[in-house]
């Protein structure tokens, strides 16, 4: 991964900046497109949340290009692929996740982000704590955006973002 060019610093204040100008998940997500969408050809952009103890993704607030099946309240049991256990377990580890989507059809997750037009994702842990994992996640259309940034932009975007995140999930806005 590249270290952060001027032009990803510039876009990383702004993302930063518009999440904590938010008065609801819906205003973070739009506002996260907004800033972020052409730089990482974004196709989908997911809010999601993890119960402390549990194996089920829960997606908070989403935005996505395409119709999509990962909408606001939909649940996913971990267990449905060995990558999402792998996924969690990354991520519990404070680790950011970048992968491409398998194109086997093996995988239902995959498959269905596929079937969106979603070829390649990056999952980004904002908050852990005794309740629970709290994490973004980024859907793009291409192969490589997200491999093409150093991975200090999305630990930056999550220290940014954290604050005001838990903030409006805590609150319940939108939920």
């Amino acid at each position: 991964m590249n270290p952060v060019n001027r032009q990803d610093t510039d876009l990383l204040r702004r993302a930063v900046r518009t999440v904590q100008d938010a008065r609801s998940l819906d205003d973070v997500v739009h506002g996260l497109v907004a800033e972020l969408r052409n730089r990482f050809e974004l196709w989908h952009l997911g809010v999601v949340t993890v119960p402390a103890g549990a194996s089920r993704f829960r997606v908070i607030a989403s935005w996505s290009m395409a119709d999509s099946a990962f909408v606001p309240g939909t649940e996913v049991e971990a267990s449905i692929s060995p990558g999402m256990l792998e996924l969690l377990d990354r991520l519990l580890a404070d680790e950011i996740v970048v992968a491409e989507m398998d194109s086997s059809g093996q995988w239902l997750v995959d498959h269905l982000m596929r079937e969106q037009g979603v070829a390649s994702v990056v999952a980004v842990p904002v908050h852990h704590d005794e309740n629970g994992l709290l994490f973004l996640g980024l859907g793009s259309s291409a192969m490589g955006p997200f491999q093409e940034i150093s991975e200090g932009f999305f630990h930056g975007l999550a220290a940014g973002i954290r604050g005001r995140l838990v903030e409006l999930t805590a609150s319940g806005t939108n939920l």
